[in-house]
């Protein structure tokens, strides 16, 4: 999806633009001893465009990265190009700042994002966020 889509809208009376996001993850609960770690899920976190569809160039979003816990090998994850997500292991869920750099625009946008697993096989897990 690129910049051409519904996630932005101005208002009349100021230069400031919104932006709608949809910011989630999907787990799967993995077999005991699948892997020799002691991880229990594989989890994809991801930034997408509402409706759920990816984008599909860089001219919207430049950059996202996502912050992983420290105890995961290279913690930050810079996703330069879509789909913008990061898939990994783990037992447990943790808070995970995601910074979201818009094409042409300086400032980063911090989503303080909540990655919690689930005992159930499958699930996912999404929210709509709106900056501004």
């Amino acid at each position: 999806m690129s910049s051409g889509s519904s996630t932005t809208s101005t208002s009349a009376k100021s230069d400031r633009v919104l932006v709608r996001l949809v910011i989630g993850h999907h787990s799967q609960h993995l077999p005991n001893g699948q892997l020799p770690n002691g991880h229990t899920h594989r989890w994809t976190v991801f930034v997408r465009a509402p409706g759920g569809m990816n984008f599909t160039d860089r001219s919207f979003i430049d950059k996202v990265t996502f912050h992983l816990h420290p105890s995961f090998a290279n913690p930050e994850r810079h996703v330069k190009k879509p789909p913008f997500e990061v898939t990994e292991t783990g037992y447990g869920g943790f808070p995970m700042p995601i910074e979201i750099r818009f094409a042409g625009i300086k400032k980063a946008y911090i989503i303080n994002y909540d990655l919690s697993l689930s005992l159930d096989a499958h699930s996912e897990m999404k929210v709509e966020q709106i900056l501004e």
